[in-house]
């Protein structure tokens, strides 16, 4: 059987005692913790909620022809602009190289006409030396002729 003596009642009366302690100390302070943070939440739930309305209303109080439109134009600036970029670009490039090209030309004829200046002097020298040859040859047959009717 159940034998109740006056351990039990100490027992449950600390028992109580504890339970209330900790309700008072613990369990008080975790529920207003609770219950705040639900609030916070509630609060931004609304608002967003509040802010998405509005945000759905704007959206579907336009004409989504001009919002397609608006959007087109866009793009169409940005190809534009895109497409100018490009052809300044190539423009550049291809000024650049006209530039290098005639620089290489203006050089590579610079150095054609050194070498047509050199072989003009190479022919003199080589024309003289020639007529020389030709006319020491040609008083040297007149001075034997000239020996041989005397």
């Amino acid at each position: 059987m159940v034998s109740l003596n006056f351990t039990t009642f100490i027992f449950a009366f600390t028992f109580l005692v504890y339970v209330a302690l900790v309700k008072v100390l613990f369990f008080d302070r975790v529920g207003q913790i609770i219950s705040k943070r639900e609030g916070f939440i509630t609060e931004n739930i609304a608002s967003s909620k509040a802010i998405q309305a509005s945000i759905e209303e704007k959206i579907t109080s336009k004409n989504p022809q001009a919002i397609l439109m608006k959007a087109r134009e866009e793009a169409l600036h940005d190809l534009n602009d895109a497409s100018e970029k490009a052809t300044h670009t190539r423009a550049k490039l291809v000024e650049e190289t006209k530039a290098e090209l005639r620089k290489s030309l203006d050089e590579n004829l610079a150095k054609l006409q050194n070498d047509k200046e050199e072989l003009l002097k190479q022919s003199n020298v080589a024309i003289k030396e020639l007529a020389a040859f030709a006319i020491t040859k040609m008083l040297g047959d007149l001075s034997v002729k000239e020996v041989a009717s005397v």
